[in-house]
């Protein structure tokens, strides 16, 4: 057997190309839909695109980064903004542009994804949408996986754009950065991206320090994307999440005794205005709010009474 070996491995070439083969044909096969439609678009190249529709839509179904998914599902205009898609291509665009091009196109095209399943709790209820479902952007065929590594983090990794700008990719789920209520422009695209920076590090479940047990916890898309914020701002992700956080008492990072660490999972539960966590103090709040109303009514009332 072990001098028939070295024949067998004569055939190791022919076996992985043949595996190969296998693999772009189900490929093929299976993304012929998107493959034959692309290849009969006749692709525009303009110097800037503006997501009209898309942003009508951001503005109605977004609130305070979270999703109305019951009724942007049901906007017809969702599939028009990502049909519109179909014929633009922006490699005449400058850097900024495509920028915001891509980054715009990627969260559209992580909508549509989640409406096409929807209703749906978790990301992980998409089966492997995010993943795997092809696109037509520019009559390219393309995922969402694809335009976040070929285009989007590329671009982020030059030196002229902020790191903050990997705050503005939202993946469907409430673990990632909210949605803009808006559309990303080149105009706005710093200062949008500052402040989802801001949002997402001020919230205890992205970003917590324990002053008891001096330990510091970052969300894991830390992790993700600790070598970009490393090679442009020359920082660790936690020194880089303290020029954000708001808190009561200075985090100090460089203590010896603070334990820097990371949340142990991410949340993946859908950026749902449905599925919304509970503030239980503005809940109480409101309470309150009611309660002193319905009292105010109920002696308002009573006097009325009284009078007559």
């Amino acid at each position: 057997m072990l001098k028939k070996l070295p024949d067998l491995l004569k055939f190791l070439p022919l076996l992985a190309i043949a595996a190969g083969c296998i693999l772009v044909s189900c490929y093929l096969i299976r993304h012929i839909p998107e493959l034959s439609k692309s290849w009969m678009i006749k692709a525009e190249h303009p110097s800037n695109y503006r997501f009209t529709v898309y942003d009508e839509l951001l503005k109605k179904y977004i609130k305070d980064g979270l999703v109305d998914y019951k009724n942007l599902c049901a906007d017809p205009r969702l599939k028009t903004a990502v049909d519109d898609l179909e014929k633009v291509a922006p490699d005449k665009m400058d850097r900024k542009e495509q920028l915001c091009f891509w980054i715009n196109a990627f969260n559209l095209l992580t909508l549509k994804t989640i409406c096409d399943r929807y209703p749906a709790r978790s990301t992980f209820d998409l089966s492997s949408d995010l993943s795997q479902r092809k696109f037509i952007v520019g009559g390219e065929v393309l995922g969402l996986q694809q335009i976040q590594d070929r285009y989007i983090l590329p671009l982020t990794r030059n030196p002229a754009v902020r790191v903050e700008t990997i705050f503005l990719i939202s993946r469907g789920s409430q673990g990632y950065p909210p949605l803009t209520d808006h559309a990303i422009t080149p105009d706005t695209m710093e200062d949008d991206a500052r402040m989802a920076a801001y949002k997402f590090i001020n919230d205890d479940r992205n970003a917590f320090y324990d002053d008891e047990t001096l330990t510091f916890y970052l969300s894991p898309l830390f992790k993700q994307y600790e070598s970009i914020i490393d090679d442009k701002v020359h920082k660790s992700v936690h020194h880089f999440a303290v020029l954000y956080m708001v808190t009561k008492k200075p985090v100090k990072v460089d203590a010896l005794m603070v334990t820097k660490t990371y949340f142990g999972k991410m949340d993946y539960t859908l950026n749902d205005t449905a599925l919304a966590p509970i503030d239980e103090k503005k809940k109480s709040e409101e309470e309150n709010k009611a309660t002193s109303a319905a009292k105010t009514s109920a002696e308002s009332t009573k006097q009325k009474e009284e009078v007559k």
